[in-house]
């Protein structure tokens, strides 16, 4: 290679990371099927409801999964899932966007 400048070559795309931050409720179903696919590293969908109607979709693996507090704190977690497909946004009007 003779050229004086940086060329890039162009290949997969790393479609990143969604994180969830949670209050800490080892009772909730949710919060358990997340701890559960960040140790058997499965493949799932995710459709994520926000308070305004509006819902996020995708599919991935949970990566991470952290939690801290202090004493007479709550507990607080987060949820790192690793995206296998791009984050899909649905308005509560019900059409899909990209995130």
């Amino acid at each position: 290679m003779c050229d004086t400048e940086k060329q890039y070559m162009y290949g997969l795309k790393d479609l990143g990371t969604f994180t969830l931050n949670v209050n800490v409720d080892y009772t909730d179903a949710g919060q358990k099927e997340m701890r559960a696919n960040s140790a058997s590293n499965t493949l799932k969908t995710f459709k994520v409801l926000l308070a305004n109607g509006d819902a996020i979709g995708f599919s991935g693996i949970v990566g991470k999964n952290d939690t801290s507090g202090g004493t007479d704190g709550k507990l607080e977690g987060s949820f790192e899932v690793r995206l296998r497909t791009r984050a899909q946004a649905t308005p509560s009007g019900g059409s899909a966007g990209n995130a």
